[in-house]
């Protein structure tokens, strides 16, 4: 395709947790979004899809849930008086994507209860490492689960690719999800 593609590393569990990885995301994609990217980077960055496979998709989404929201305030008049708004990616590919981190049961958790690669019990430690009780936040707070984030934001959305196996414990939450954008 002769893209270049760009794989950044981000703060890790279980010594980073919320929102250090997300703040990380965005720091690189408003680097790659600035005016000055081509001088820096060498190449033009006219569009830029962000991608994610299971909590890089949590994270991706969360991206954009973050400058959705960033630009909803600024539109209602809350301009933040450091940064330039952040345009959104030209689209948005999302594989196996943690979109809900809540331990809200689902069809396709509780037959995914015993998966080899996601148990509901790493679901469960991943998910309260990720967003302990200390920082006093709601696992449905929408940069956390993506999948909560209402309408207003969700509908502008880039165009977005989901890939989940049908036997992925976090399908329901993908089907959703993609039920939500295609609605909006």
């Amino acid at each position: 395709t002769g893209a270049v593609v760009i794989c950044p590393e981000y703060a890790l569990l279980p010594e980073h947790v919320f929102p250090a990885a997300l703040n990380e995301i965005e720091e690189v994609y408003r680097a790659l979004s600035s005016d000055d990217a081509v001088s820096i980077l060498g190449f033009e960055t006219r569009r830029v899809v962000v991608s994610g496979e299971s909590a890089g998709g949590n994270l991706a989404a969360a991206l954009c849930v973050k400058i959705c929201q960033e630009k909803s305030s600024e539109s209602d008049g809350a301009k933040k008086s450091t940064d330039r708004a952040m345009n959104l990616p030209s689209a948005l590919m999302l594989s196996c994507p943690v979109l809900n981190m809540s331990l809200e049961l689902s069809h396709s958790r509780v037959v995914g209860t015993d998966d080899p690669v996601l148990p509901s019990g790493l679901l469960s430690a991943i998910s309260n490492a990720y967003l302990p009780k200390e920082l006093g936040l709601c696992k449905q707070e929408p940069l956390v689960s993506p999948l909560y984030a209402d309408d207003k934001v969700l509908s502008q959305f880039p165009s977005t690719l989901l890939f989940a196996s049908s036997t992925d414990p976090l399908l329901d939450d993908s089907v959703i999800f993609n039920h939500r954008l295609r609605s909006l």
